[in-house]
């Protein structure tokens, strides 16, 4: 999964809203209502930074998993007052790969809590991303696990770690 997938994943999550992760699991009607519900974004320029905490790949060497714990990759991405607009399911239904639903999402006073499946990806494979933070109007920070399976990957398998965070740096330029 290339890390610029990963930090639109993680931004474009953070834009739904508020009922306990049980009560959606069990009602996914009143999971997608709240969802049409979004919570708010400032429009404007946004800086966000994804970082791999860590790593695993069967099959992998262990000297290549640590060239990947520790990256970070940077975007700076103009927010529209559109986009600042729409909820969570409709953007990443535009900029997801493959077909994804959330198993469940609560965003409310302050903190965010989802799980998501994604199948028929590139290669399709399947991913579970679960997601865990805090968020305001101007900026967010999110910890991030992807369990990855896709049988063109060696191993066949991957976990992986990341930590997300995204401000609001001012207007678009």
């Amino acid at each position: 999964m290339k890390m610029k997938r990963v930090a639109m994943l993680t931004f474009l999550v953070l834009a739904a809203c508020s009922k306990s992760p049980e009560e959606k699991a069990k009602d996914p009607a009143a999971m997608k209502s709240d969802m049409a519900q979004a919570a708010k974004f400032m429009a404007g320029q946004w800086d966000t930074t994804v970082e791999i905490v860590e790593a695993d790949m069967p099959g992998m060497p262990p000297e290549m998993l640590k060239q990947m714990t520790g990256r970070t990759n940077k975007i700076s991405h103009c927010m529209t007052r559109e986009e600042a607009d729409k909820n969570a399911e409709e953007m990443f239904k535009k900029q997801g790969d493959g077909n994804c639903s959330y198993k469940r999402f609560s965003m409310a006073d302050g903190k965010i809590d989802a799980q998501m499946s994604c199948t028929g990806g590139q290669g399709g494979g399947t991913s579970e991303i679960t997601m865990a933070g805090a968020y305001s109007a101007d900026a967010y920070q999110m910890a991030t696990e992807m369990k990855i399976s896709n049988p063109q990957m060696p191993g066949g398998a991957m976990t992986m770690k990341a930590k997300t965070t995204g401000k609001r740096t001012g207007d678009c330029a």
